[in-house]
């Protein structure tokens, strides 16, 4: 469906175009004031409420600097009630303007700008997951120089999409959950991963290999990984003090591939010396990598010191998701008696504070979390990985309920808005190291994997509070 909408304040024209009952995009724009690099069919995004509450998000800051999480001033390209007449027309004309429930959520009884804490049932996130995993199961992502579907893979995109599946598999115990984990990690038997430009994103697959591990020990699940932990090749953790650059450069991804594998395998072996890789690799990054004033990573040292033309810092979303889902991945096996416990506890609590101020007002990040009008649209793998961090919080009992609660559902609601009816998750900045844009057909798997991770927390949290 397409509506069009003359400003009433100049000249300037707008189409947009419904895709979702969260999501309308203009498909044309005069924004001037965003990067020309965005200006494209995707260069701004208007989110629609399942009340058909407008939230306008196309803004410009006009003023002084702001702090990163401050609210931006509202383009006034629209006059309001213009916007009034366009959600009108939308709302009646796709059914939207029904009270009911909304696919993923539960019912919202009353037309409001704020977020209503209602959560939805587990059942309704279990069949949303499965819908979003049986396509991407059906779907395996592209060799970008062939073209072809990878069939075989256990390197960083798959294992990543496999520890969402992994965690989904944890809160529900499903059997076909169970097979699909199994046929996987049997496939590649039981085998590290293969990658020689980042060795860190080698380990990425002993998550899922020793969560498996952790519920049905068998020495063979974990051999192969464990050999090589501890065989001094070039690469391994055990083969130097500095074994985890990418191209000769730390990354802050690589605080999701490696530590957690490490953590996971000092809790299975009963090793010590795994945590110390752990911790000498995770705050070495941290060291290089940490903006103190932020509480962001930048993504790698390219980026310190760089500027938007809003003079504004550049903190990737993804790269800070794989960072903040990263601790929630260390946190529950690391002994609290260990020296870097209270020290990644902080660290957790800083960043899920900052990572809450920057949330916009569709529940979804940006790909630049300190400058939302770099790239406008929304960004949901890195969203992905935000909700699952903060939910994860609130169900530890680490995070307030009552501030970080609101944040989750808005987060969640945002990322159900993303899901096309075939179960693929859109608005996916494809692989990267440095902010993008998004479009509503972008995908990939490692953002399905963040998607069933945030899920699966989502499923504890609706049990918790009796749905």
């Amino acid at each position: 469906m397409v509506r069009h909408l003359q400003s009433l304040s100049g000249n300037t024209s707008v189409v947009f175009e419904v895709l979702s009952p969260y999501i309308v995009v203009p498909i044309m724009d005069d924004l001037d004031e965003v990067d020309n690099h965005a200006l494209n069919r995707d260069a701004a995004t208007i989110m629609l409420d399942a009340s058909c509450m407008v939230t306008v998000e196309i803004s410009v800051d006009r003023g002084p600097s702001q702090q990163v999480g401050e609210r931006r001033s509202v383009m006034k390209i629209f006059h309001i009630c213009a916007l009034i007449i366009l959600a009108s027309s939308i709302c009646v004309g796709s059914g939207l303007g029904r009270s009911g429930p909304v696919s993923g959520f539960g019912e919202f009884s009353e037309v409001s700008s704020e977020i209503h804490l209602e959560l939805p049932s587990s059942e309704q996130v279990e069949t949303l997951m499965r819908r979003v995993n049986a396509f991407q199961l059906a779907n395996p992502y592209k060799d970008p120089k062939t073209g072809q579907p990878v069939e075989y893979d256990r390197n960083w995109i798959r294992a990543t999409y496999y520890t969402g599946v992994a965690a989904m598999y944890l809160v529900t115990r499903a059997p076909d959950l169970r097979r699909q984990l199994f046929d996987w990690c049997e496939k590649h038997d039981w085998q590290v991963g293969s990658e020689t430009y980042s060795m860190a994103n080698r380990l990425t697959c002993g998550q899922t290999y020793l969560q498996l591990y952790l519920l049905e020990p068998k020495q063979s699940m974990i051999r192969s990984l464990q050999e090589w932990v501890d065989s001094g090749l070039p690469g391994s953790p055990s083969s130097q003090d500095v074994w985890y650059f990418e191209g000769g450069r730390m990354w802050c991804d690589s605080l999701y591939t490696a530590p957690p594998t490490l953590v996971m395998l000092a809790k299975a072996t009963g090793e010590k010396r795994y945590l110390d890789y752990m911790n000498r690799m995770y705050w070495d990054v941290y060291s290089h990598l940490y903006d103190r004033e932020a509480d962001f990573f930048y993504r790698d040292d390219r980026f310190i010191g760089q500027r938007t033309k809003r003079g504004k810092k550049i903190f990737w979303s993804r790269g800070n998701g794989w960072v903040i889902a990263g601790l929630a991945r260390i946190l529950p096996h690391l002994p609290r008696e260990n020296k870097g416990y209270q020290r990644f506890l902080a660290l957790y609590r800083k960043m899920a504070e900052a990572v809450a101020g920057a949330q916009e007002a569709d529940g979804l990040w940006r790909s630049n979390l300190a400058d939302a009008l770099q790239f406008p649209n929304p960004e949901s793998s890195g969203s992905a990985f935000f909700c699952y961090a903060l939910a994860w919080g609130i169900n530890q009992r680490i995070l307030s309920a009552e501030v970080y609660l609101p944040v989750v559902v808005k987060a969640w609601r945002g990322l159900v808005g993303c899901v096309h009816e075939s179960g693929k998750l859109g608005w996916v900045q494809p692989v990267g190291a440095n902010p993008e844009a998004t479009n509503y057909d972008s995908t990939h798997e490692y953002a399905t994997g963040a998607f069933l991770l945030a899920g699966s927390e989502m499923i504890k949290l609706v049990r918790s509070h009796g749905r």
